[in-house]
Order: structure tokens, then C-alpha cells, then sequence
């Protein structure tokens, strides 16, 4: 008897786990992330509504400089440039509150990023397209009117530092892009794929 009471004491002191009824710490990377992404997305956001602005006065204000010439594509508040500019604030927008919905510890907050992560990397195709067919664009337009003053150094016959300049800048605008994407695609699609990952609550 005394055998059998001596074992039922020891099981029940195998089952007590006293860290399962200690409150658990939340863990702190959702906050340290949203923070960071919640700025990025307002700066992208402030930006990209700055770029529309300064695009649409830039056009306007180099009207009057040329004598009747075609305004240079680059300069130009032509519907590729607005499509492309308007799609980059929606992403920032998207971005904020997917930041939020982080902040907040929701459960939603992991397929937003995961569909952020996405969208971004057709943006940062979309982005390059654009910049080759801007690149083009210029070059033609510069063969065209080799007497305007915008024309200068946009001939990389004439000009090869311009050229690698161009070039580098979509390179390295793609690079960034892309290297945020994976970040994002794999830390919330391969890393962080629990609840208790974002609220430190086991489910």
C-alpha cells in the first residue's frame, strides 16, 4: 500500500511542470520588426507622393525651356510613370498596415507580409522593365534632338559613364528591392509560421 501511494506521489511529481503555469514572455521581434517596416513603409510612402508631385511640376516647369521640342521621356508625367509611381504608394500603404497588424500581434500579420514579399518581387520586375524601357526611350530621344539641352550625356556612344551610371542604378534599385522581398518571404513563410511565434502563447 505504502509502495503503491509512494509511486502515485512520484508520478504526479513527474506530470507537475511548474514552467507550464509561469507566464510566459511575449517574444519582442514582432516589435523590433513592425517598427522598422512601419518607418520604411512612411518614408516609401512620403516618398512616393513627393516623386508624383515633383514628376508633374518638372514636366510643367521644362515645358517653357524647350522652344518647342518634345519634352525628354525621363521628364515626361507619362501614364507608365504614373502607373508605376501610383502602384509603389499603394505598396507602402500596404506595407504600414501590414507593420500595424504586426505591432498589434495579429494573426493575419504573417500572410500579409507573405503577400507583400510577393507583390514586392513583381514590383522590383516591374521597376527593372521600366528602367530598361526609360533607358531606351532617352537614348532615342537624345539621337533625335542632339541639339536640346537634356540630350547631353544620354548617348552612350558619346558618353559611357552615363551609360554605366544608368545601368548601375537599376541594378542596384532591383538588388535592395529583391534582397527586402526574400528577407520578408522567408523570415514569415520559413522562420516564423507559429501563433505562439508572434503572441508566445502555445496553441
Amino acid at each position: 500500500m505504502n509502495d503503491e501511494s509512494a509511486s502515485a506521489g512520484q508520478a504526479r511529481q513527474v506530470q507537475w511542470d511548474p514552467s507550464k503555469h509561469l507566464p510566459q514572455r511575449r517574444p519582442g521581434w514582432p516589435t523590433a520588426v513592425g517598427i522598422v517596416f512601419t518607418i520604411y513603409a512612411s518614408l516609401g510612402l512620403i516618398g512616393g507622393i513627393l516623386g508624383m508631385i515633383m514628376l508633374k511640376l518638372s514636366a510643367s516647369s521644362n515645358l517653357w525651356q524647350l522652344d518647342g521640342e518634345p519634352l525628354p521621356p525621363s521628364m515626361a508625367f507619362g501614364p507608365l510613370a504614373v502607373a508605376l509611381g501610383a502602384l509603389g504608394i499603394l505598396l507602402s500603404i500596404f506595407l504600414l498596415y501590414s507593420s500595424l497588424m504586426l505591432l498589434a500581434r495579429r494573426k493575419n500579420a504573417r500572410g500579409l507580409f507573405i503577400t507583400y514579399g510577393i507583390m514586392l518581387l513583381l514590383f522590383a520586375a516591374l521597376r527593372v522593365a521600366y528602367g530598361i524601357h526609360m533607358i531606351a526611350e532617352m537614348r532615342r530621344w537624345s539621337r533625335e534632338n542632339p541639339d536640346s539641352m537634356f540630350a547631353q550625356g544620354f548617348d552612350p556612344m558619346s558618353n559611357n559613364i552615363q551609360s554605366f551610371a544608368q545601368t548601375a542604378g537599376i541594378v542596384i534599385g532591383f538588388v535592395f528591392t529583391f534582397s527586402i522581398a526574400l528577407f520578408v518571404l522567408i523570415w514569415f513563410g520559413k522562420v516564423k509560421t507559429k501563433p505562439e511565434h508572434y503572441t508566445g502563447k502555445s496553441v
